[in-house]
């Protein structure tokens, strides 16, 4: 039986089959070029995998008409946007990595689940100042996704205004770390202790001097192979750094963190 839709219908359908044990989701595609309409079927164990997908395809595919009915939340608008900026390429494995783990911490909050045509300024600013815990910059990041996600639904016409503008972005509790360089005389301290070890004592010490020396991040530093050292012209060539990719594992990238890197 027909769980969600009907068969046939352009917001695709779940059921449930007997004959497989399976819950079906049913849903149409149009072909790039004949635009003729091409039948998709996927399944699931449980309905609740099954009518999640569903809304993902629908979503996915932007339909004015299902959103219109269904609704649409917060968490599905940011989710969207960060699968096609890294689809079409506007972000690396790095960024991609990084935003997904902010937006992670953000769906633990219900509030992220709620239909965005629902929300309201008292909402937003209760959950942004539940982030004064937090450093400056990470409220900054939980803001910058907010201000995406409402744009994208305000550009589609799924809301008809932004709460945004009326929400003020909380400043840290946190104390502020202090970071300083060491002095010159600290640097030589750290120098003479690193080359009195031997690589059992200090497993890392050629990494902490050809960062002292060189200026490289640890990514960078730990990307380097012996085809990037010239010791005849005394150079080293910066070319690649180690990231996380997708799925949160280490990996090498084939770029620097920064073109001036």
């Amino acid at each position: 039986m027909a769980k969600n839709g009907k068969k046939g219908s352009e917001f695709g359908c779940v059921y449930y089959r007997e004959d497989r044990n399976r819950w079906i989701v049913q849903y149409y595609e149009y072909h790039p070029i004949t635009q003729k309409k091409i039948h998709k079927e996927k399944s699931f164990k449980n309905e609740d995998e099954a009518q999640e997908y569903l809304r993902s395809v629908m979503i996915s595919k932007e339909s004015e008409a299902y959103i219109e009915e269904k609704g649409i939340t917060l968490k599905e608008i940011m989710i969207n946007i960060l699968e096609k900026k890294y689809e079409y390429n506007l972000i690396s494995e790095a960024q991609y990595e990084r935003v997904e783990r902010t937006q992670r911490r953000m769906f633990e909050n219900p509030l992220l689940s709620k239909d965005i045509s629902r929300v309201s300024v008292e909402e937003l600013q209760d959950f942004v100042n539940s982030y004064r815990e937090f450093s400056d910059s990470s409220i900054k990041k939980v803001f910058e996704q907010l201000n995406q996600a409402f744009k994208y639904a305000l550009d589609r016409g799924y809301i008809g205004r932004s709460p945004m503008p009326q929400v003020l972005r909380p400043r840290s509790k946190k104390q502020k770390s202090l970071i300083r360089a060491m002095t010159l005389e600290e640097e030589n301290k750290f120098v003479q202790f690193l080359t009195s070890q031997t690589l059992k004592e200090c497993p890392y010490k050629n990494e902490y001097l050809i960062q002292l020396f060189m200026g490289l991040r640890i990514g960078e530093c730990l990307a380097l192979t012996h085809h990037d050292i010239d010791l005849e012209h005394r150079r080293i060539r910066v070319n690649k750094t180690l990231t996380r990719d997708v799925r949160g594992i280490v990996s090498m990238g084939d770029t620097t963190k920064t073109e001036a890197g």
